[in-house]
């Protein structure tokens, strides 16, 4: 989806220094929260690579399509049918990667609970920081993931449209942009959450080297 290459600062490090560090219970305990959070978005990440050739196959389906005229319409039906199976393997590793996210955004509860708990106040409010940042970063995912589905419904209409020997250009043109503009939105989205990532790497890094 659009270079969602941004990935999570996994916690495996902190097993490494982790007995060496006067860390409190409670501190553990949050620090086992969010590697678990972590884990579930491996459901996630294994879903990068696969949507990214699905779309790249898409696409040149589509080239395809666009490069021969209707009375090729034979071909044409081929085609469409083709980049319609795409369409639902796509639809397949979104609903995958999107409840790996929704387990995530459950854990974070999780990590809430352990934060209350903390008694250093300069550590809770670093923790507090943190889960702030991943629940902007859900909810912005919530948004990428819905404009998706959205995008996935229009290219569907679209090969269907292909399909239709009396389909005019000005329908095509039309159908095209509405693709387009919900692609527009899924970058904005997809940008925000990739930044969301990348601040909260870095306030977790900067949480764990407190607790060293």
């Amino acid at each position: 989806m659009l270079q969602r290459k941004v990935r999570l600062w996994f916690m495996f490090v902190i097993v490494l220094f982790i007995a060496g560090c006067n860390i409190l219970p409670s501190e553990h305990s949050l620090l086992s929260a969010l590697e678990k959070l972590a884990k579930y978005e491996e459901e996630f990440h294994e879903q990068q690579k696969p949507l990214v050739e699905l779309e790249k196959k898409e696409k040149e389906i589509y080239d395809r399509i666009m490069s021969l005229g209707m009375k090729q319409f034979r071909e044409i039906l081929k085609l469409s049918e083709q980049a319609l199976e795409i369409i639902e393997k796509r639809e397949k590793r979104i609903k995958k990667e999107y409840e790996s996210i929704q387990l995530a955004q459950k854990q974070l509860e999780e990590v809430k609970k352990e934060i209350s708990s903390l008694s250093d106040q300069p550590i809770k409010e670093d923790a507090s920081h943190l889960a702030q940042l991943l629940e902007k970063r859900y909810m912005t995912y919530d948004e990428l993931y819905n404009y998706y589905q959205q995008a996935l419904q229009l290219e569907t209409d679209l090969y269907r449209m292909f399909q239709n020997k009396q389909l005019t250009l000005e329908q095509l043109e039309q159908q095209v942009v509405k693709i387009n503009s919900a692609y527009d939105e899924i970058k904005k989205a997809n940008e925000q959450f990739n930044l969301y990532t990348v601040q909260y790497n870095e306030a977790k890094k900067a949480l764990i080297n407190k607790l060293k």
